[in-house]
């Protein structure tokens, strides 16, 4: 993008979710031509140091904002190496003159919500991790949740409540007087940071809880954590608020046929914004409530580092002053759409989208009885020593096998430990040799495991698998 001479008022960093982000970037047609396959593509572009993709403007006023990639992909980004692109990018910012540096994504984690970039940036510069307005849209998306569901007293289930929105935001559904079941990756942690809560709410490391939930607040994209739809009952409301998504759009389909209405949170609509950058939302108004954390308090004047776990009072003050600006959470889509293969907003939606109308019969619904059949993918990765980037892979077998199959990670704790896995699927691994991790099973049965082939190599293989199922009578 041409750059001005003209400083930002601030900038705030990015990742890419999905490898359709990182074919939004300039130049990535070219860079795609001269690479011979998709994971060629990514490798090539995620050597790029931190970069300005893009410019954020408001209508009416003079504030300007800059988006600065971090470019590499999820499973990277929490990396030594990730830590240090993030570092530069915030660096970079300083020297565009930027007076607050936000931060979208993983940028946050990597960094210890922001509190390890301190060191490295000069004085006078703010920091936030925008998990402050992002728990406060959070809390407005449950209560609307609530209202559109006639549930008069609902339970919420908050998946990744030890992090820093899930801790602000379980202050807050705390004060509303709901009742809550906290889930959180073990319980000394739930104890350390929400402790204070064990009176008024359930404190559990067993996700399998969200059985008894109305309503389910998704925090964390973590494999270990990732729901799924019998896990639920009809009728429950999901709420993914993680960025990378939670839930990847190509599932939610499964939830809807369920009857569980899976949407995505933690967004708002900001009169007058604009963004230069394609974050695949589904209006040009809309944004990440982080984002918009950053943006007001560089036109507020705020100057205090909104770093590490923010309180649920900053919340409240960060949700009052996106009210006087005209900042409201963008409302809940709970209407199942026409289309079941077409999920909410996100890099993953808009690839659906655009396929489903050329190849729609791939995929079986109630209408086409006579479709072809959606085969269960399973990636099966440890939770140490796994490879870290199996989600990268998952992300683009959903996209080259096109709805045939549905594509789902787990994580379990070794090779040999099955402990972790959902007891439905560890029953049929029973008995199938595993020579290591990643394990993939199509259907129930394992048909590789080890480490990872060729990319290509290995869809052609999961395809020849799915046509030789097809062709058993």
């Amino acid at each position: 993008m041409y750059l001005t001479s003209t400083p930002p008022w601030f900038c705030f960093i990015v990742h890419p979710r999905h490898v359709a982000e990182l074919d939004s970037m300039c130049g990535a047609s070219l860079l795609r031509r001269y690479s011979r396959d998709e994971a060629e593509f990514v490798r090539r572009a995620c050597t790029s140091p931190a970069l300005v993709l893009g410019e954020v403007t408001m209508r009416g006023s003079s504030i300007r904002g800059e988006v600065i990639g971090a470019v590499r992909m999820p499973g990277a980004l929490l990396t030594r190496d990730g830590f240090r692109l993030v570092v530069e990018a915030a660096q970079l910012a300083a020297l565009r003159g930027a007076a607050v540096v936000g931060l979208g994504g993983l940028t946050a984690p990597v960094t210890g919500g922001g509190s390890f970039l301190l060191p490295h940036l000069p004085a006078g510069i703010t920091v936030t991790n925008g998990n402050a307005l992002t728990a406060a849209v959070a809390r407005d998306n449950v209560m609307q949740a609530r209202s559109a569901r006639g549930l008069a007293d609902p339970t919420v289930a908050v998946l990744g409540a030890t992090g820093s929105v899930g801790v602000a935001v379980s202050h807050l559904l705390a004060d509303d007087g709901l009742r809550l079941i906290l889930l959180g990756r073990s319980q000394a942690r739930l104890s350390e940071r929400l402790g204070d809560l064990a009176q008024a709410a359930a404190l559990s490391d067993d996700v399998t809880r969200v059985a008894s939930a109305d309503i389910v607040l998704v925090l964390t994209n973590d494999a270990s954590a990732r729901l799924r739809p019998q896990m639920l009952e009809p009728g429950t409301v999901v709420i993914d608020i993680a960025q990378p998504a939670g839930i990847p759009g190509a599932e939610y389909p499964a939830f809807w046929r369920a009857g569980i209405p899976v949407v995505a949170g933690g967004i708002v609509q900001a009169p007058g914004y604009r963004c230069t950058q394609d974050f695949f939302l589904d209006g040009p108004e809309e944004t990440f409530a982080c984002l918009a954390e950053t943006y007001l308090m560089a036109t507020t004047g705020l100057r205090e580092h909104s770093v590490g776990q923010p309180s649920a009072d900053f919340a409240r003050t960060m949700s009052s002053l996106a009210s006087q600006h005209g900042i409201r959470p963008r409302p809940l889509r709970l209407t199942q759409p026409d289309d079941p293969t077409l999920c909410p907003s996100g890099p993953e939606f808009h690839l659906t989208a655009s396929l489903s109308s050329r190849n729609s019969t791939l995929r079986r619904d109630a209408a086409d009885p006579g479709g072809i059949d959606v085969h269960e993918l399973t990636l099966i990765n440890a939770c140490c020593g796994g490879d870290p980037n199996l989600g990268d892979y998952a992300d683009f077998l959903r996209r080259k096998l096109d709805g045939r199959a549905q594509v789902e990670l787990v994580a379990m704790g070794s090779c040999s430990d099955l402990s972790a896995i959902p007891a439905e699927l560890r029953e049929k691994l029973i008995g199938q040799r595993i020579d290591g991790v990643p394990v993939v099973v199509l259907d129930g049965k394992v048909v590789a495991s080890g480490p990872l082939p060729n990319w290509m190599d290995g869809y052609e293989a999961i395809v020849a698998a799915m046509d030789a199922t097809a062709a058993t009578p």
